[in-house]
């Protein structure tokens, strides 16, 4: 909760091994897609490459603890990799 408020910092590893870091400063949404440029597949028959599209998933507790209640959250958030070799402009 406290990263999807805030804002966070993940390092993703990339399908080539690649790592690289990604990071927002305000609110996340659920569900909300992050467009990272040129980190994507390569395009076909070109030295260029796509974009890659990071869709954020939020995970909020089922139930809420004593110290949740009083404003200490603890709080996940994950990332998953969306890869597209197509340019897509979003």
């Amino acid at each position: 909760m406290k990263e999807a408020l805030l804002g966070f910092s993940k390092e993703i590893t990339h399908l080539d091994g690649n790592k690289f870091k990604i990071s927002k400063q305000n609110v996340t949404q659920p569900g909300e897609v992050i467009k990272i440029r040129n980190k994507g597949m390569p395009v076909y028959q070109k030295s260029e490459f796509g974009h890659m599209f990071i869709k954020v998933r939020v995970d909020f507790p089922e139930k809420l603890t004593p110290q949740q209640i009083e404003g200490k959250f603890t709080y996940k958030i994950t990332v998953a990799n969306k890869l597209f070799a197509k340019r897509n402009t979003w």
